[in-house]
């Protein structure tokens, strides 16, 4: 499934790309990592494939971050003047889980 998602991202077959595509060498929750060597130059690179959907669940736990920190911020008006108010803490984890999308 790997190569297919591969192929269909950069437009061109695995085989046209890569002289070596290796099965997943790490793996988490988010991504699959794979060794690879670029055909033109040899080089040796590694290629980060995102599981299918992710960004859409993190979309969704992006948006309810947001919707919990607006909720208990209207419920208790004080704690949007604290050094880390929901909010906050909410655009940092959108922040943070935008660079665990990247493939760069």
């Amino acid at each position: 499934q790997a190569r297919a998602m591969v192929a269909n991202e950069l437009g061109q077959p695995v085989e046209a790309l890569y002289a070596e595509f290796s099965d997943a060498v790490a793996a988490a929750s988010i991504a699959q990592v794979h060794r690879a060597r670029l055909i033109g130059t040899g080089e040796q690179v590694a290629v980060k494939v995102l599981r299918p959907e992710i960004e859409r669940a993190f979309r969704k736990d992006i948006d309810a971050f947001y919707f919990v920190a607006a909720f208990v911020e209207a419920l208790s008006p004080a704690s949007t003047g604290w050094p880390n108010s929901l909010a906050t803490m909410a655009r940092a984890c959108a922040v943070g889980k935008a660079g665990s999308l990247s493939c760069r």
